[in-house]
């Protein structure tokens, strides 16, 4: 004769995650609340260390684009890993540390700028056809001001987060499933030329709901066109 207290409270927990998923708060996986509910062992991906979005150097970097030098820029495209939604019981590394494809969470992050955001997500986010903007911290303001200016008004589908990975002379990143950029400063016309190319590109691009992760998030993303981000950058 089974435990009537275990066969209950085994009812009352299933029926409780019915509830949360109808509800829309129990995240994609299987199961969904053991695999990655946005809030459990986050710690795996990001330790949540302020240095990761702070400058710790005693000034922001000059900004290049004051200075007389040829213009440069870093254009890459690879191979595209497998998309594999990995639990958050697993970790998850990457060879390339601003990967363009490859394992994330499940959970894929609001569209937004963030105080900081592990690739971990944001990868999920790029399978999605979304635009990531990445600056190191110790970039000159302006610059990030401007960065942010131009992604925000180019489509609602982007991430911005500061990335340590990225160096004085090339501290502006942008990236899409496959394909990413180095810039030596925030050029508009670049960043338009590359985000109209590259962004929406992805395997699943057609997918266009925002995500359920927001720990860190800013800013919202906010309507450029549509929720399909049909016309990217749009003239005013």
């Amino acid at each position: 004769m089974p435990n009537m207290k275990v066969v209950t409270a085994l009812i009352l927990f299933i029926l409780v995650t019915i509830c949360e998923y109808v509800a829309g708060d129990v995240p994609i996986g299987d199961p969904p609340f053991v695999c990655d509910d946005g809030r459990t062992n986050l710690k795996i991906d990001w330790d949540g260390d302020v240095d990761d979005y702070h400058c710790l150097e005693s000034h922001y970097w000059s900004s290049q684009r004051k200075d007389s030098i040829e213009w440069t820029e870093k254009l890459e495209n690879f191979e595209a890993m497998p998309a594999t939604e990995v639990c958050m019981n697993s970790s998850i590394v990457y060879e390339d540390p601003i990967p363009t494809s490859g394992a994330h969470r499940p959970l894929w992050p609001v569209y937004g700028e963030y105080t900081y955001l592990p690739p971990q997500r944001w990868v999920h986010s790029l399978k999605l056809g979304a635009i990531v903007a990445l600056y190191h911290p110790c970039t000159d303001p302006a610059e990030v001001e401007t960065l942010r200016s131009v992604v925000r008004g180019c489509l609602r589908r982007h991430i911005i987060s500061p990335s340590k990975e990225l160096t004085e002379d090339l501290p502006v990143a942008l990236v899409t499933w496959t394909w990413k950029v180095f810039l030596p400063y925030a050029y508009e016309g670049d960043m338009k030329d590359f985000i109209k190319t590259y962004a929406l590109t992805a395997p699943e691009a057609h997918k266009y709901s925002d995500g359920q992760f927001k720990k860190f998030l800013k800013a919202k993303a906010a309507m450029v066109t549509n929720e399909r981000d049909e016309v990217l950058c749009p003239e005013e």
